[in-house]
């Protein structure tokens, strides 16, 4: 699969867009990207605060497998280091 919209794919621009849209959740992926650790903490930390909300059960299930599916294509490293002031690396 390609890029989409300039992220690595759909479900790497997706996230980044709605962690984004809310002030709160913007504020938070700023500072998580900008604060200590390498870029391999930070999207580790960022992978898990994401899942850590997702709301749908985690029992064996069609929409908690395509969630879940969905969630394992982000590239929570390229969110970090668009967020990253300093460019972690």
């Amino acid at each position: 699969m390609g890029k989409y919209n300039g992220w690595t794919n759909y479900e790497t621009w997706a996230v980044n867009l709605w962690l984004t849209n809310d002030e709160d959740t913007a504020g938070m992926l700023s500072e998580l990207a900008e604060g200590t650790g390498d870029l391999w903490q930070k999207a580790e930390e960022l992978k898990g605060w994401v899942q850590d909300d997702n709301p749908v059960d985690y029992k064996a299930g069609l929409y908690s497998d395509l969630i879940n599916a969905s969630l394992d294509r982000v590239d929570w490293r390229e969110i970090i280091l668009n967020h990253d002031d300093g460019e972690a690396e």
